[in-house]
């Protein structure tokens, strides 16, 4: 009996799209990343922006613009589908989320920087105060001024609802279980956690218009909170005022009662959420919190599994009902997702999920930028793996690279969240919404088209030398690992002189040697194919000399002129 053609089993791009998954277009921006895809239930790009700045993520609003979470500089931005700036708000502290109201201004989530003297004053312990002190949760709803201008016309900080049992001839002193809505400014979450700069470290907000609230997650209490929004900017820094009466208090906190004594290390629930929201109306669940659980805190403790957690909220009106010496209901979810075999599904850190008009839930796993989607009995019924590195994209047979992230290794192909939208969201009625090329390369053949644009070799020999933009491609085909070994030598003839790096300024090219090991992006034996690309200096170039060498000895060399030289030696126009 003959046997079964192998089949390729991909291991980025579309993996599993089943009948039962909700159809629809996905965002997703590697984190850190500089391109925004939306991609359709298959798998294929239909957008694309490319944000020409490192970004955290992106949002698709209703007007068909993205909303951008820049990283450096720090700012929030809208730009349009051709990926021209609308309006750019940077501010040094701002962070990890931002939304757009519905009246037009964005939410954004900032941070306050408080001194040592400012935070013992307060009543913080000081053996856990840092030298540099504390950032404190601060949020900000700043009206757009113009394409570069935000005036904050409200805010909310932590540091105004504080509470400490620690020092009494301190500010802030009181008894911290009776007093739930305040934030005890010495709360650990354990003994490796100390209050530290960024103490409460808040990771995501949402806002819900109905109650005019907002949620928000600090992670390093594990649990999320829940604030007052219709209180005057003088009320929000009290204790009284809005909808509530109670001005800028808590008005709810789930997932860890320890953190206002009402409760064990056995009653906690969450551990490093992220991404906590209110399940938008006429969605399964609407008016529940949806939060993705991480299952992982500092180093003495590790659940070992994520899972993503729906939350009946004892909402009553504007309040929240609490009965006198106990911790906020519920005591448990309402939904929970985990795996089968729990650990299998394990993000310590990012990540997201989101309740899709068909009851399904699609969860972002963002440390393995691993994108699911579930039913409400826990079937996986979509499944999709980012192959953007946001240095490139990943051939499906090879494994996602890792990226060196302070004293970590972290997946190059990371998400920090991902948005799925119906077919007839606002907001993508004035795309084109033509599925193109996938981000993924399927083959180095189809990466080697979409590379060279069917452009022909400037040079042929042992490689052939593709001019592209500013790149040099060389490709071999076919191609064995030794074929790689022996360096690459390309040197570059100057329209100017002048215009050398100052330690080449005395001879009369650029010489730009490489190896194949360190600057290839491509190299598949099964395929027979190497490919390298080299970028290209922005002077003028009169002419390129390349080819590989042993030694003092020149294996292949090839040459062309790239600009013909003017009569005054400058560049011809």
């Amino acid at each position: 009996m003959p046997r079964p053609a192998a089949v390729s089993v991909p291991t980025v791009g579309l993996i599993l799209n089943e009948p039962e998954a909700f159809g629809g277009y996905t965002l997703i921006h590697k984190s850190r990343g500089e391109t925004t895809y939306l991609i359709d239930d298959q798998g294929a790009v239909v957008h694309r922006w490319e944000l020409g700045t490192n970004a955290i993520f992106a949002r698709l609003l209703e007007n068909g613009n993205l909303l951008v979470q820049g990283h450096v500089p720090r700012h929030v931005s809208e730009v349009d589908q051709h990926g021209n700036v609308v309006w750019k708000c940077t501010r040094a502290l701002l962070h990890h989320d931002s939304l757009k109201m519905p009246n037009g201004n964005v939410l954004l989530l900032s941070r306050q920087r408080k001194t040592v003297e400012e935070a013992i004053a307060a009543g913080a312990d000081p053996d856990f105060v840092p030298a540099n002190g504390l950032a404190v949760p601060h949020i900000i709803e700043a009206k757009l001024t113009g394409r570069a201008g935000c005036e904050v016309v409200w805010e909310w900080s932590a540091w105004d609802h504080l509470i400490q049992d620690f020092d009494s001839s301190k500010a802030n002193h009181g008894v911290v279980a009776k007093h739930p809505e305040l934030i005890d400014i010495n709360f650990r979450l354990s003994s490796t956690h100390s209050t530290g700069v960024n103490w409460a470290h808040s990771n995501g907000l949402d806002y819900n218009p109905e109650l005019d609230q907002i949620v928000l997650s600090p992670r390093h209490f594990s649990e999320v909170w829940i604030i007052d929004h219709s209180t005057t900017r003088a009320e929000a820094s009290s204790h009284s005022g809005g909808r509530s009466g109670k001005g800028g208090d808590l008005l709810y906190r789930w997932g860890n009662p320890r953190t206002y004594r009402a409760g064990t290390p056995d009653d906690q629930r969450l551990f490093w959420q992220h991404n906590p929201q209110w399940i938008a109306p006429g969605l399964p669940g609407a008016g529940n919190i949806l939060v993705f659980n991480n299952g992982h805190e500092f180093g003495d403790f590790s659940r070992g599994y994520s899972s993503v957690d729906e939350i009946a909220s004892p909402v009553d009106g504007a309040n929240y009902r609490l009965n006198p010496h106990s911790a906020y209901a519920p005591v448990e979810p309402v939904w929970v997702y985990t795996a089968a075999t729990p650990s299998d599904f394990f993000a310590k850190y990012v990540s997201g999920a989101q309740r899709l008009p068909n009851g399904n839930t699609l969860i972002c796993d963002g440390v393995h930028g691993t994108l699911f989607e579930v039913t409400p009995a826990g079937k996986t019924v979509w499944k999709y793996v980012n192959p953007s590195t946001g240095k490139g994209r990943l051939y499906q047979g090879e494994s996602v690279p890792l990226e060196q992230h302070g004293d970590m290794e972290r997946p190059a192909n990371r998400l920090y969240r991902a948005y799925r939208y119906a077919p007839d969201y606002p907001g993508l009625q004035g795309l084109d919404l033509t599925p193109g090329d996938r981000i993924e390369i399927t083959s180095i053949r189809d990466y080697l088209i979409r590379l060279t644009d069917g452009a022909a070799p400037v040079v042929r020999s042992d490689w052939d030398v593709y001019l592209v933009g500013n790149n040099l491609i060389y490709v071999k085909e076919p191609c064995i690992p030794e074929d790689t070994e022996p360096k690459f030598f390309l040197h570059l003839d100057p329209v100017d002189r002048n215009d050398l790096p100052i330690h080449r300024k005395q001879y009369s090219f650029d010489n730009l040697d490489f190896a194949f090991e360190f600057e290839a992006h491509l190299l598949s034996s099964s395929e027979e194919v190497c490919v390298a690309t080299r970028e290209l200096p922005d002077y003028g170039i009169a002419a390129i000399r390349t080819g590989q060498f042993t030694g003092e000895d020149r294996i292949w060399e090839g040459g062309f002129d790239v600009v013909e030289p003017a009569d005054d030696g400058k560049a011809a126009q």
